[in-house]
């Protein structure tokens, strides 16, 4: 702790500490007060998944006592993985409430939101919140443990500097994502333009399964990975990991390298080779790039081409478009998550153009990827500079 910072229990700097409310299915309404969940706290950033937005009424509200949030609020999600991930609440154009599993803190006016939410993504507050989960197999964290833990609170004008450093990288590596998100749009509407409408594609080009045109098909191992506590050289590649067509280094979990050797001794990862993400948002999708090492994590696969068959860029193209996207939905075995099984991903269909036309796609896309590459490069070292400051602000 820096020398002119004081140290203060989380519920020592709130107005308010509470826990959400016990919302059950038949409590819900199609419109209405919004219902805010774990799943839209993410790692530092509210996701607002507008798609399928949950509510209740005004009369269950006032029939089960609500605490209604406001815009500003912070909520922390005290379940799932990972436990005590936290986010502000935006504007939603829309009353809310959220759920019994998510922890609402209103901080006091010595104490700006925005600081602890960054204190939030250290490696710090991740040991502290561990040191006081329970449960076996599903860890969780008390309200009351979540009061006690230790937060760091400097003087109010070096949060306002902490803030905006960190605001200002953050938006950096928003911006760049967002570069790449437009990339990957007009890489994929090139495919959909040589290659066809979805409907007609397999009638218009054949087809072959999945594992008949991939020389490797690797599932991740089955076991939790031995999880290294600050980055090393070894980055471990989850389905979290894997949006919008690149890496995200920001959620980013490491190993060390005994657990790495362990998790590639059946096939070492190599650039060209596309790892993809079978739970969740299945259908994500990245192709390795040249120098970089990574080792599977949690739900993903890894598939290499016969590139007798099939261009890399041309399969991890059709990998990511609604061809074959429907068919995952279509054997979506979750009813929560949505989860593939890998026996029915080796099954999947794949339209297989004559290689002259897919190695002519590849040409089309080949500047795109490699634009999509330095962008990514670039998100990475922002990333490492995100992480220096963290460690400046609220390490040891």
């Amino acid at each position: 702790m820096k020398h002119d910072w004081e140290n203060k229990k989380l519920g020592e700097v709130a107005s308010l500490v509470a826990d959400g409310d016990w919302i059950e299915s038949k409590d819900q309404s199609e419109d209405g007060i919004r219902l805010i969940q774990t799943g839209n706290i993410g790692n530092g950033v509210f996701k607002s998944k507008d798609d399928k937005p949950h509510y209740i009424s005004e009369e269950t509200f006032n029939r089960l006592g609500c605490t209604e949030i406001f815009e500003g609020d912070c909520l922390v999600s005290r379940l799932p993985d990972p436990v005590g991930r936290a986010c502000i609440i935006p504007n939603t154009d829309s009353r809310m409430i959220t759920a019994v599993d998510c922890s609402i803190i209103r901080f006091d006016k010595s104490y700006l939101p925005k600081t602890f939410v960054y204190y939030s993504r250290s490696s710090k507050y991740a040991t502290l919140i561990s040191n006081n989960t329970t449960g076996s197999t599903r860890k969780r964290i008390s309200r009351k443990n979540l009061e006690t833990i230790p937060i760091p609170v400097p003087p109010l004008p070096i949060q306002q500097q902490i803030v905006a450093e960190l605001d200002k990288v953050s938006e950096i590596i928003e911006k760049k994502k967002q570069q790449v998100k437009e990339l990957d749009t007009l890489a994929q509407s090139i495919f959909y333009d040589m290659f066809g409408d979805p409907d007609a594609i397999f009638e218009k080009w054949g087809q072959m399964d999945l594992i008949d045109v991939c020389d490797k098909i690797v599932d991740c191992p089955h076991t939790t990975p031995i999880k290294a506590g600050v980055p090393t050289p070894y980055p471990c590649i989850r389905t979290s990991e894997l949006k919008g067509g690149i890496i995200h280094w920001d959620s980013m979990q490491y190993v060390f390298e005994e657990e790495y050797q362990k998790r590639v001794s059946r096939l070492i990862p190599k650039a060209g080779d596309i790892i993809y993400g079978r739970e969740g948002s299945f259908g994500d999708a990245v192709i390795l790039p040249e120098g970089w090492q990574f080792c599977l994590g949690q739900r993903t696969m890894l598939f290499r081409a016969n590139n007798s068959i099939v261009n890399n860029s041309y399969l991890h193209r059709a990998l990511i478009s609604e061809v074959v996207l429907s068919q995952a939905k279509d054997k979506n075995v979750a009813s929560t998550v949505a989860h593939v099984n890998v026996k029915d991903i080796k099954r999947f269909k794949i339209p297989i153009p004559p290689l002259p036309l897919q190695q002519s796609f590849a040409q089309k896309v080949e500047a795109i990827e490699r634009q999509k590459e330095l962008i990514t490069a670039s998100i990475k070292e922002a990333q490492l500079l995100f992480d220096a400051r963290m460690d400046y602000w609220f390490g040891e």
